[in-house]
């Protein structure tokens, strides 16, 4: 949980963090763009209304260096015809080309033809409408400048974002520190007192089954030892189960990989229930396409994962009605599947019911069926050390389907 917790943290951190970071550095970008933009276009209609004047004489060098290579071309039916430049001299045929093509296609007033290095501006003769000329001025350096400072952008968000990601990490670990310490001493006590309560509880069972030996008890107190039997029980059953959950959450949980045959385990987990689904006037359907269903996994887990879906469904069935249970591989997955009709688990309470100590009730008071709430937690717990998924769908809104899904 603290992991997932740390990971949260982290996450939120990098996303906002990120986003404003983005948005600051695209800012950066887009108003260099628009100012070389804008001062391209405005040195190119000053440099198009000079070369246009009659008396403009070309020449060789620049004298202002933010004067571009500029060509001026007369649109004449639809075809662009040569007029002057600021260097008395002609575009190459096949540049000229790709740039009359670019314009042609473009309805933008000025634009890029970044291949070539080129800006073309869109002109209208202020006194004659029906007057048009492009000019294309040659900007390579400016556009060169904008790649390099789009790089230099890419390069400063990947460093900050690896510095931000090892900040968010260091702040995790220091603002989780405490709730690490507090979460660590609880499953320890949670653990030790699971495991002191286990001694005492066998005791007392102990004692009651020589109880019962005695033959000058009466009904009464017969009844009075079975009663305590069966909270005896279920007690050692919680504390069990809380063990159980604590060894998970410190890591000191034993498993033991090996080739399961999982249609083998399903079957003899079905024969212990026999007994209690025909007390229960209940009927099992099991249907398995596949008899020979392997998976990699800790048998003694997985068993124990069957027993609490198969049990479930068992204690909250309505006499007379079916608990269908289906096995069968799909896409190199494994999927156990489980319905029962009756006590349908409510949507408010299915987003929750793999916690701990959750039952669907608005009280956690045990029933004469019920259990403490756990069973599903350690069903969820045995999925998760087993990399699989587990899942509660509503079955015709009159039972429960459990799904788990397992590699194969």
């Amino acid at each position: 949980m603290l992991v997932k917790l740390k990971r949260k943290f982290i996450t939120i951190t990098m996303t906002l963090v990120s986003f404003v970071l983005l948005a600051i550095l695209i800012s950066i970008y887009v108003v260099n763009y628009k100012s070389m933009d804008k001062s391209t276009t405005e040195s190119m209609a000053n440099t198009a209304i000079t070369i246009l004047d009659k008396n403009y004489v070309p020449e060789n060098t620049f004298v202002n260096k933010n004067t571009y290579y500029t060509f001026i071309y007369k649109v004449v039916n639809d075809k662009f015809v040569y007029i002057n430049s600021n260097i008395d001299q002609e575009l190459k045929s096949e540049v000229a080309e790709t740039i009359f093509k670019a314009i042609d296609s473009s309805d933008k007033v000025s634009g890029f033809v970044k291949e070539h290095g080129m800006k073309y501006l869109k002109l209208v003769d202020p006194y004659d409408n029906n007057e048009r000329y492009v000019a294309i001025s040659f900007v390579a350096g400016q556009l060169e400048l904008l790649k390099s400072l789009l790089e230099m952008l890419i390069t400063a968000f990947i460093i900050a974002f690896v510095f931000i990601f090892l900040i968010a990490k260091f702040l995790a670990n220091w603002a989780l520190e405490p709730v690490e310490k507090a979460w660590y001493l609880q499953k320890q006590f949670i653990a030790d007192a699971s495991h002191e309560l286990k001694t005492p509880l066998t005791i007392i069972l102990a004692n009651l089954k020589i109880l019962k030996k005695y033959n000058n008890l009466t009904s009464a107190q017969n009844k009075w030892i079975d009663n305590t039997n069966d909270e005896a029980i279920r007690m050692k059953d919680l504390v069990e189960e809380m063990l159980y959950l604590a060894k998970g959450d410190m890591g000191n949980m034993n498993i033991n990989y090996s080739d399961v045959n999982f249609s083998e385990l399903v079957e003899e987990v079905l024969l212990t229930f026999e007994s209690i689904v025909f007390e229960k006037g209940l009927k099992m359907e099991y249907a398995s396409v596949d008899e020979e269903i392997h998976c990699i996994g800790d048998r003694g887990q997985l068993k124990r994962l069957i027993i609490i879906l198969i049990d479930n469904a068992c204690k909250y069935s309505e006499q007379g009605n079916n608990i269908d249970i289906n096995l069968y591989k799909k896409d190199k997955k494994i999927f156990f599947k489980i319905t029962s009709i009756g006590n349908i688990i409510s949507e408010k309470n299915s987003k929750r019911i793999f916690e701990r100590f959750i039952r669907d009730s608005e009280s956690r008071n045990r029933d004469g069926e019920g259990g403490y709430g756990l069973g599903l937690a350690i069903a969820n717990k045995i999925v998760e050390n087993h990399k699989g998924k587990i899942r509660w769908e509503p079955y015709r809104d009159i039972g429960n389907t459990f799904i788990v899904e397992l590699g194969a």
